[in-house]
């Protein structure tokens, strides 16, 4: 993967000037959907004038027809970005399919896991999973990290801190998709 893939000259000024990102979002339902928005808003806000995401979004349950799952894994080729945000800290099944699918593409972006609700769903095999799929395929992983209570860390802006997944994931989340 490229160490520096947001500021590649693929990734084309905006006509204001800034950096245009593009994003596809995986969400299992709205809550989850919500909190990969609110990433980005606060990662906006942060870069006022600089970023302008140009998000694509994909409900879990699309990417189980194969015409749906097909146009997420284009989607997923364009993209700087590739954010997976689920409930209850699993992979479905159709997640899991799409990932494969938009590997074989050549989806090359940062990937973003927001598996669960809280810091302790980042343990769960889902971000195990996610943590695994990068590594095979040289992409970036990137989760919440815990802050000294447990729950989601929260940046200056009040969004989730995120680091690279070796700081937050333990050996009991490795696990591989096919």
């Amino acid at each position: 993967m490229n160490e520096n893939r947001l500021t590649d000259s693929e990734t084309e000024p905006t006509a204001e000037g800034q950096c245009a990102v593009n994003v596809t979002i995986v969400y299992q339902d709205i809550a989850s959907g919500q909190r990969a928005m609110r990433l980005f808003c606060d990662v906006a806000n942060d870069h006022a004038g600089q970023l302008a995401f140009c998000p694509n979004l994909w409900r879990v349950d699309l990417l189980a027809d194969a015409g749906w799952r097909e146009a997420a894994a284009e989607d997923a080729t364009r993209a700087d970005i590739i954010v997976i945000s689920t409930k209850d800290g699993s992979l479905p099944d159709p997640v899991q399919r799409w990932l494969a699918l938009s590997a074989e593409h050549g989806a090359h972006a940062a990937l973003i896991g927001l598996v669960g609700e809280s810091a302790e769903t980042n343990k769960r095999p889902g971000a195990g999973l996610l943590k695994t799929f990068a590594a095979e395929h040289g992409l970036e992983f990137l989760a919440p990290c815990p802050d000294a209570k447990g729950a989601e860390g929260a940046a200056a802006s009040g969004g989730p801190a995120l680091q690279q997944s070796h700081d937050v994931l333990d050996a009991q989340g490795s696990g591989a998709i096919s």
